[in-house]
């Protein structure tokens, strides 16, 4: 069992840092911002030993969860009430750590408004968790804390994502590169990925499995070029590329959480879903069963369908946390021939249960 005793602590700490900012914020520049995430980074690195002993003796048993596929808590989209539904122990990779890598690039990679803009908001979803709801979720950086550690991280994470990428296209490259090479067009990838993969590979919105890879990749640009401007100067294939690229690295990105922390993910965001169901069901996955599946796809489902900011926070908590929800409706879902439940019988029996409630 995790003591979390420790972790407390830490956040009363963490807090202490960025209230030192607080006021100040909404007016930092570029540099500003930089000297925070410095001294960030510094009490993250003084609180390694820490981090990692917790990390590493963390147990499948122990139910610990983390949030994957999105940067902040989104409180005020009331993203705590949907994660509170999830059992144990829950962790948010510090977004603060996480934006690290776009201040390492230049004015012509990066748009710092934009990214100063979103790092601000992150901020202050952050004051409100550690001043609220410290009790309830953890704040660590779950990556990596030094320089060296992140680049043999990021490496490790990039050769594993590539396979995945390859592994798409229905002619065998022995490389990136010589895939790039034989794929110059939109028209050549769509021809040498498979008919199946097609219709999975989306980037901007879940609604876009019937567009053509052609149609995807422009409605991705629009949407991404404003956080990385140097996407529109970028070749066909290079833009395709660093689409997919970044969404099969958050995927070996969970996979490697599950597998070497046995830390289960929260998944809410549908394009980090759709990558996930894509790896889980591949030929990298050997180790993960149905049950696995199902105790990420339950509450992936549940924040979908149903308004969580309906209800008192307290009131999920008391009534659906600590996975009583989930556990009945895998308790009382039915498995078809093909091994999975159908997602409207998930929502039937959460339905079930919550009208039995008398929520307010």
């Amino acid at each position: 069992m995790i003591e979390t005793k420790p972790l407390k602590r830490i956040m009363k700490e963490y807090l202490s840092i960025l209230e030192k900012y607080e006021d100040k914020i909404d007016c930092f520049e570029q540099e500003d911002i930089k000297r925070l995430i410095g001294e960030v980074r510094l009490f993250w690195y003084r609180q390694k030993r820490y981090i990692r002993y917790f990390l590493s003796n963390i147990d499948k048993e122990d139910n610990v969860t983390y949030l994957s596929g999105a940067v902040r808590l989104d409180i005020k989209n009331s993203g705590h009430k949907e994660y509170i539904i999830v059992k144990g122990c829950k962790l948010v990779n510090d977004p603060l750590m996480k934006m690290t890598s776009f201040y390492h690039g230049t004015d012509g990679e990066v748009n710092f408004e934009t990214a100063n803009r979103y790092l601000k908001d992150c901020f202050s979803d952050m004051l409100v968790l550690l001043r609220e709801y410290s009790e309830d979720f953890f704040v660590i950086p779950l990556e990596t804390i030094t320089t060296t550690d992140n680049d043999e991280y990021h490496k490790a994470l990039v050769d594993a994502a590539e396979q995945m990428l390859l592994s798409f296209f229905s002619k065998r490259y022995g490389s990136i590169e010589e895939m790039k090479n034989d794929n110059s067009s939109y028209e050549e990838l769509d021809n040498h990925l498979y008919s199946w993969i097609k219709e999975r590979l989306v980037f901007d919105s879940i609604e876009d499995s019937k567009l053509s890879i052609e149609e995807k990749c422009k409605k991705a640009l629009n949407a991404e070029k404003e956080y990385i401007p140097f996407m529109e100067s970028m070749s066909e294939s290079d833009l395709f590329f660093i689409l997919v690229i970044q969404h099969c690295m958050g995927a070996m990105a969970t996979f490697n959480c599950m597998q070497n922390l046995r830390i289960m993910p929260y998944i809410r965001n549908d394009i980090a879903f759709q990558y996930f169901d894509l790896l889980f069901h591949s030929s990298i996955n050997g180790k993960f069963d149905i049950l696995d599946y199902l105790q990420v796809l339950v509450p992936y489902i549940l924040q979908k369908k149903f308004d969580f900011s309906e209800w008192d926070y307290e009131e999920v908590k008391q009534k659906m946390g600590e996975g009583v929800l989930i556990d009945y409706i895998l308790e009382n879902i039915v498995i078809e021939e093909d091994g999975y439940p159908r997602i409207s019988d998930i929502v039937e029996k959460a339905k079930d249960y919550i009208e039995k409630l008398e929520m307010s």
